[in-house]
């Protein structure tokens, strides 16, 4: 019989070099996949073009779904405004095995902000906004808190000092508009009024909504993105489960990663002896920047932007993260007229 030493210097270089291969392969492949190279992906279905001219990127697209990267995904390239590939592959819901078409609809996290950025550069064309203007000219209670010299461009730049809040948001607080208005408004400068670089990872969609209000009339920048699909065939969604005529079986829903698959970057900063430990200590600090911004303005503390399969979360606004769209409609609004004029500035 194995004596005890035996059987643990033979298992713990097994174990770790399992974890080691879990660990390091692709988020969605299966276990047998991940350790024994069996039972992955093969059979994928795909939807769409491709000009065989960009063979190389249409293989590597779908290189991804193989090593477990992507569940569902579209890729949309455009070379000299021409359509050159416009491809869907995996599935939009994997248990239920429904495809992942050019109907899907997909939330796109902070690529919102893309969006939210071209439509406020259109209220600057018309003339209804200035990005030199401070933002108290809009929203006068905006001033207090050491916030009465932020400007339109320093919000656009992320140096507006909003990006995090002292007091968490609830779900009470983002449906209620005058409530939520104040306290944005009332929150103080994060920087004690200098403008300092500072991801508004979150908040600053719901900024740029209250300055949008009160030089539309009332209008929020998901009643602005709607029109883009009127004039240049682009869907997007804000808050698609309280938009009329949006059918929210399109939405892909979200599929977090398995928890060692989230822990994995973690757990090699701490482990290593040169890496930098200030973000993991971050994270533990309730009272820094990391958790006022991503903590505090996260609806009720329960990851609540990540959540796309909630239709309550679904139905509330929020323009840094909550856009739902595909990929063919993101590049169309990336090749925009108002786009282009800014680009070329």
């Amino acid at each position: 019989m194995p004596s005890l030493f035996q059987v643990t210097t033979l298992t713990i270089p097994l174990l770790s070099y399992a974890l080691y291969q879990y660990a390091n392969s692709g988020p969605y492949l299966s276990t047998t996949c991940a350790l024994f190279r069996y039972g992955c992906p093969t059979d994928i279905p795909v939807h769409g073009f491709y000009d065989k001219a960009y063979q190389e990127a249409y293989d590597l697209f779908l290189e991804n779904f193989k090593q477990g990267l992507d569940i569902g995904a579209g890729l949309s390239v455009y070379v000299d405004g021409v359509s050159v590939i416009n491809v869907q592959a995996g599935w939009q819901d994997i248990e239920n095995k429904i495809e992942y078409t050019n109907k899907t609809l997909q939330m796109v996290f902070s690529c919102t902000k893309t969006l939210s950025a071209i439509l406020i550069a259109q209220l600057v064309e018309q003339n209804l906004l200035s990005y030199d203007e401070k933002i108290s000219t809009y929203w006068p209670e905006f001033a207090q808190g050491k916030k009465e010299n932020v400007t339109v461009m320093d919000l656009m730049r992320h140096t507006a000092g909003v990006g995090a809040l002292d007091y968490p948001i609830s779900l009470a607080n983002v449906t209620d508009p005058v409530t939520f208005a104040n306290i944005l408004a009332s929150q103080p400068h994060n920087f004690d009024g200098v403008p300092t670089h500072a991801y508004h990872a979150i908040t600053q969609g719901w900024y740029q909504n209250e300055i949008v209000r009160r030089v539309t009339g009332g209008k929020t920048l998901d009643d602005l993105a709607r029109t883009l699909k009127d004039k240049y065939g682009s869907e997007w969604y804000l808050k698609p489960d309280v938009t009329e005529g949006v059918d929210t079986s399109r939405i892909a829903p979200f599929y977090e990663q398995p928890i060692l698959h989230q822990l994995a970057p973690f757990l090699r900063i701490y482990l290593n002896p040169f890496a930098d430990k200030t973000f993991i200590r971050n994270i533990f600090d309730k009272d820094s920047l990391f958790t006022r911004s991503l903590v505090h303005a996260n609806i009720d503390q329960q990851r609540g932007v990540m959540n796309n399969r909630d239709p309550i979360r679904r139905a509330i606004e929020g323009p840094s993260y909550s856009g739902h769209t595909n990929a063919e409609s993101v590049n169309k609004t990336l090749i925009l007229p108002v786009t282009l004029i800014y680009a070329r500035r």
